[in-house]
């Protein structure tokens, strides 16, 4: 495994405390933790969502592709709360949830552990200011690398964002820009894509690989 990476955990002053016993026996019996040791030993693909949202796109990742394996981290307990129920309802087992900074988790798996990493629609931080705060960024993209051994799909409407993006891609010599598209068409039905779409914005993909 590689050195971790350092970094300050994400918190928010607006986030809610789970507190009642149904939701909190279902986070701990859907938690990525208590199924840790047979995710580490599995032979089907695993593969991770940074910050899920809702978890919309990572629903309907793990019911198309029910032979693999879908981790979603996210810090948010309502829409943590909404994908278990999700998952409840559908009686699905090919999803766990992180709940927390997905470098932490990422700290903890070994190199090329993840089949593919979906990061979409991550929090612009979009003052000068706060760039700072970005999850994406030259030294998280490089540990990126690291832990993944087909593809990282990046999704953001912010054209700032997806320009920062591009440039440490171009500048890195660990990937391979399989593909980067601009539309303003729909990539998969989220409620952070609506508000895109909502906006006019247009919606920059990329698709990435490991160079040779």
């Amino acid at each position: 495994m590689n050195n971790e990476l350092k970094y300050i955990p994400y918190k928010s002053r607006r986030n809610k405390f789970i507190r009642d016993s149904s939701s909190l026996s279902l986070l701990n019996y859907y938690s990525y933790g208590r199924q840790q040791k047979f995710i580490l030993s599995t032979n089907k693909k695993v593969n991770l969502e940074i910050g899920f949202g809702s978890g919309e796109f990572i629903f309907y990742r793990a019911i198309r592709d029910s032979d693999s394996i879908y981790i979603g981290s996210e810090v948010y307990t309502p829409g943590i709360m909404k994908l278990i129920n999700n998952i409840k309802e559908h009686d699905l087992h090919n999803i766990f949830v992180y709940q927390g900074d997905a470098r932490e988790l990422l700290n903890q798996v070994p190199d090329k552990f993840f089949n593919n990493i979906y990061i979409l629609f991550p929090d612009p931080w979009p003052k000068n200011r706060h760039h700072k705060h970005r999850l994406i960024n030259k030294d998280f993209l490089q540990y990126l690398s690291n832990k993944f051994s087909s593809n990282l799909f990046i999704v953001t409407d912010h054209s700032n964002y997806a320009e920062s993006v591009l440039y440490d891609i171009l500048q890195s010599d660990k990937f391979k820009l399989v593909k980067m598209k601009i539309s303003n068409k729909i990539f998969y039905k989220t409620n952070f894509e609506e508000k895109a779409l909502q906006k006019s914005n247009n919606i920059f993909n990329f698709a990435l690989s490991h160079k040779n």
